[in-house]
């Protein structure tokens, strides 16, 4: 699998080609970072959080992972925040250290977790009047 983006024609062009299943996927807020939520499909393969460099010419560079959640549960949903902290719902009861929402800084530092009341959360995303609820 790969991700794809759109040109002025709304012809798709691919973008990454060392991705297995794409969960999630978001630009920065300068637009310079590629985020990549990786849950490959394979038990035994890592699921990882990666960044990848926009260059100038729309092309990306070498991902870093940003984060490893080995082999459980990895990321199922993510959204960026105004000020640009990445917002993760990953985790099971059955697959590392439970259900969880992750805020994550651009660079991957974890800057705190929050358990959540049911297993597996999917997906998520900002609301209210103001944007500022996480749903």
């Amino acid at each position: 699998m790969a991700e794809h983006t759109f040109g002025g024609n709304w012809n798709t062009h691919k973008v990454t080609f060392d991705t297995h299943k794409p969960n999630g996927v978001l630009f920065s807020i300068d637009q310079k970072t590629l985020f990549v939520a990786d849950a490959p499909f394979e038990p035994f393969e890592p699921r990882q959080l990666l960044a990848y460099p926009v260059n100038s010419d729309g092309t990306l560079s070498d991902h870093q992972v940003l984060h490893d959640f080995g082999r459980g549960r990895g990321i199922d949903g993510m959204t960026l925040t105004s000020s640009g902290i990445i917002i993760a719902t990953a985790g099971s009861s059955s697959a590392g250290p439970g259900p969880m929402i992750y805020e994550f800084e651009p660079s991957g530092r974890v800057i705190q977790t929050h358990k959540t009341p049911v297993d597996s959360p999917t997906n998520c995303t900002y609301g209210g009047t103001s944007l500022n609820r996480c749903l």
